[in-house]
């Protein structure tokens, strides 16, 4: 099953967008990230991808492998090499690395391939994508006070 993975920082909302899409499944999935190194990111996307795939075995019971496709050339060559790797990649790595024992227990075979941005569909939309940095801020401010409110029933 082709499966596609791209991050991207966008200046106007400072933040970094980790995106996924299985098109045989009409999944498209988009999520902000704190980050602006867009090697982090697409790590973050590829490892949202992998995540997704383990946690809905019913969506792929029947899927044996997942080709997993993205345009960063520096993802494809640290998850290919010990060499090299920079440290702030290495925590990323193993995650995926982890992830993908877990989808070979569950059948499926790991493969890469990279794909030109043009033909990359998780960046479908991307670059005219709108955020609404009033609902972000909001959310931001939600998550800080259930944050908060879960300190204080510990203390």
């Amino acid at each position: 099953m082709d499966c596609y993975f791209c991050g991207v920082y966008k200046k106007s909302v400072k933040k970094g967008i980790s995106s996924f899409s299985i098109p045989e499944l009409g999944i498209l999935f988009r999520t902000t990230v704190d980050d602006k190194d867009e090697v982090l990111i697409d790590f973050s996307s590829l490892l949202l991808l992998s995540e997704f795939a383990m946690l809905n075995p019913l969506l792929f019971k029947n899927v044996s492998f997942l080709d997993l496709k993205g345009s960063n050339a520096k993802v494809l060559e640290y998850i290919n090499s010990e060499k090299n790797i920079p440290r702030k990649v290495k925590p990323f790595k193993s995650t995926f690395i982890s992830f993908c024992m877990e989808l070979n227990k569950m059948g499926m075979k790991i493969y890469f391939t990279k794909v030109p941005k043009s033909k990359n569909l998780a960046l479908s939309g991307i670059n005219t994508l709108k955020v609404n940095k009033e609902l972000m801020l909001l959310l931001e401010n939600m998550r800080l006070e259930v944050s908060n409110d879960r300190s204080k029933s510990r203390g």
